[in-house]
């Protein structure tokens, strides 16, 4: 019987790099957390933790300690690029944790289905808002989801169960495009008057 080869994980492989060559290692250790879409906060707290650890110990060992000019250079080199990178991609990780948190007040909280209001609750364009929200279905954050761009909606199954039995009217009152659902009553997000939507 042929036995499996054992992998190393991936983070022994990084955690390595960052302790025989950390600008190399804390690059690799971004990345790997960019691929985590679903914890992008935690990754970039855990980035912002090493580029603070770095830059101290860069401190110590270049600032302090290393009177030579190329003992400067290579604590520069080791632990203050590796701050930097670390620093870098903290900001990345964060800056995007942020946007998906306004996506899902948006959509999960505050219940927007149209794109224009999505985008404006979160400040971006329409544009952008219509590829973030794309991304976040690819990454997962929401799986069931179906950006209708003709229609200028997103459709969120937790909220709408079955598309099929949806449509996207203007309001009779206010003129804001909306989601109704066949054969039951939906309130205008906009004005709260009650909307309702039949096929007969």
């Amino acid at each position: 019987m042929k036995k499996e080869d054992k992998q190393i994980p991936i983070f022994v492989i990084v955690l390595a790099f960052c302790f025989f060559m950390p600008p190399l290692g804390v690059l690799l250790m971004g990345l790997r957390f960019n691929q985590n879409k679903k914890g992008l906060r935690k990754s970039g707290q855990t980035m912002l933790w090493v580029s603070i650890i770095f830059f101290v110990l860069f401190f110590v060992f270049a600032l302090v300690d290393t009177p030579e000019l190329s003992d400067w250079l290579f604590s520069a080199y080791f632990f203050g690029l590796g701050s930097m990178i670390a620093l870098v991609f903290a900001v990345i990780l964060l800056h995007q944790a942020n946007l998906q948190d306004k996506y899902k007040i948006a959509i999960e909280e505050d219940k927007l289905t149209d794109l224009t209001a999505i985008a404006s609750s979160v400040g971006v364009i329409r544009e952008n808002a219509i590829k973030h929200l794309r991304k976040m279905i690819t990454d997962g954050i929401f799986p069931d989801a179906k950006v209708d761009v003709p229609n200028g909606i997103f459709i969120l199954k937790a909220i709408v169960p079955d598309e099929e039995l949806v449509k996207a009217i203007k309001c009779k009152s206010c003129g804001a495009t909306i989601v109704a659902v066949i054969n039951k009553d939906t309130i205008c997000e906009y004005c709260g008057s009650p909307v309702a939507y039949s096929e007969d």
